[in-house]
């Protein structure tokens, strides 16, 4: 294969600016054992999604418990489909930590994250849309000693950080500058409610009047 300047350029472009394939500019779960969206926990508990979210932004330390333990005593009690939805999710914790337990063992990488909020927009580029994170909150999942339960934890020195290749995108797309978030977020290590709504709001400004921004509870945990 000819290495031409036009290649050159175009390899360049796509590390910078990533690809629709990747889980940074695209966080639609679909059929992938690496990604996960949040709202499945809510056949454990309906408020299971919004409690995490609310840990989040709250707790540091985090060890949040994911279990279906307590809440399903007799899986063969549940209708066919609630039973499977619970398999489903164990299985799908199951393939997230093989993941990035392989890698970390590997590379020395942990590879697990929170991507959140997602932006949803259409490019101008070729009319596709891209659904991002527009945080990353770097975590970690294990397995405990109890049937059917796990903890997602995130300490001090856990980084939480805007998605680069979202930026480098909408750059590339429509030249749309969007700032770092500013140290002044991070301060505590973390990010409040308060301060993601002020993150949302300056993105937001960043973006001409005739783009739209949509953005909904999603998430993502997957190999970056």
């Amino acid at each position: 294969m000819e290495i031409t300047e036009k290649l050159l350029t175009e390899l360049q472009n796509r590390l910078k600016v990533g690809s629709r394939r990747g889980v940074h500019l695209n966080a639609i779960t679909g059929r992938s054992r690496y990604k996960f969206d949040i709202t499945r926990l809510s056949h454990i508990d309906e408020n299971l999604p919004q409690n995490f979210i609310n840990a989040l932004l709250s707790e540091l330390p985090l060890k949040f418990k994911v279990s279906w333990k307590d809440n399903v005593p007799d899986l063969n009690s549940l209708f066919e489909e609630d039973q499977a939805q619970l398999v489903r999710i164990t299985k799908s914790f199951e393939n997230l930590i093989n993941q990035t337990d392989a890698i970390e063992s590997e590379k020395g990488i942990n590879t697990f994250g929170f991507g959140f909020p997602i932006l949803v927009r259409r490019d101008q580029s070729d009319n596709k849309l891209t659904v991002a994170p527009i945080l990353i909150w770097s975590l970690r999942i294990k397995r405990t000693k109890d049937f059917n339960t796990w903890e997602i934890l995130r300490n001090d020195e856990d980084p939480i950080y805007i998605n680069e290749v979202l930026i480098n995108h909408l750059q590339s797309d429509s030249k749309i500058e969007i700032d770092q978030v500013s140290s002044e977020y991070m301060d505590d290590g973390l990010i409040d409610r308060n301060e993601l709504l002020d993150i949302c709001v300056n993105l937001m400004e960043s973006w001409t009047c005739n783009k739209k921004l949509d953005f909904k509870l999603s998430d993502y945990a997957a190999s970056f």
